[in-house]
């Protein structure tokens, strides 16, 4: 498990934390809306976190 799922997932199991990101940051871990077909300049596809 990598720093950033440790993050992800502390967002996700605590209520205080979600609504905070959501409220002042904008930053809404269940919409997870990208574009079909986005990748990366590298090639790799890009992953929708928030």
């Amino acid at each position: 498990m990598t720093s950033s799922d440790v993050l992800l997932d502390l967002i996700q199991t605590t209520p205080e934390i979600d609504l905070l990101l959501r409220s002042s940051f904008g930053f809404d871990i269940h919409r997870k809306h990208n574009g079909d077909g986005l990748r990366l300049a590298s090639g790799a596809p890009l992953e929708a976190i928030a």
